[in-house]
């Protein structure tokens, strides 16, 4: 689990969005599923990422979708049953406050649960790497905090989590964190420093 901060405009959201391949780096070398992105071909994207969850700033639901199809959306691309999922999506909106609001269509939510319910469609596949641009930046402390201890469960259980947040104050205190300032990267990984 990594959080990337830094003042805005510094590239945070760029950096994620080279990592998710919505662009292509002009230079240097990045690594995803242990392949150099530079080589990936265009119609190879969609399959790597299918592999991932990716919660932006604008949250992308599908308006005229409730709260329950929207995260539900990933898993009925992958071909389940309603059946099968329904359980797994209802308890997962529990979790992130969205219990009795399964129904609601995203014009009707507000900011704070627009963001709730693009974090649970982000994670509802378990995905093997989870993006989150400030996924913290439209809720309360409180929230954030459980919203952050969801990621923490789900890198435990397995799941690369990368974060850029400008809330360091939810960053937990031994956590990995790369800064970013006047094109540069530092920070600490594995207790390590780099950059």
């Amino acid at each position: 689990m990594t959080f990337i901060i830094g003042p805005s405009g510094a590239g945070k959201s760029t950096l994620l969005k080279l990592i998710y391949l919505q662009m292509r780096q002009s230079r240097g070398h990045i690594t995803l599923f242990g392949r150099d992105t530079s080589q990936i071909e265009r119609k190879e994207i969609p399959a790597l990422k299918r592999r991932m969850g990716i919660v932006l700033q604008d949250f992308r639901l599908i308006d005229h979708l409730s709260v329950f199809e929207n995260v539900a959306l990933p898993l009925r691309v992958a071909g389940s049953k309603q059946e099968d999922y329904k359980e797994d999506v209802l308890g997962l909106l529990k979790w992130v406050g969205l219990g009795n609001r399964y129904h609601a269509l995203p014009p009707t939510l507000s900011g704070g649960e627009k963001q709730r319910a693009a974090i649970a469609r982000a994670v509802i596949t378990k995905p093997d790497i989870l993006i989150a641009d400030e996924p913290t930046g439209n809720v309360d402390e409180g929230m954030g905090r459980r919203l952050i201890r969801l990621f923490s469960e789900l890198n435990r259980l397995g799941t690369t989590t990368i974060i850029a947040t400008h809330n360091t104050a939810l960053i937990p205190e031994d956590a990995n964190t790369l800064s970013i300032e006047h094109g540069q990267i530092t920070g600490t990984i594995n207790g390590e420093q780099i950059g």
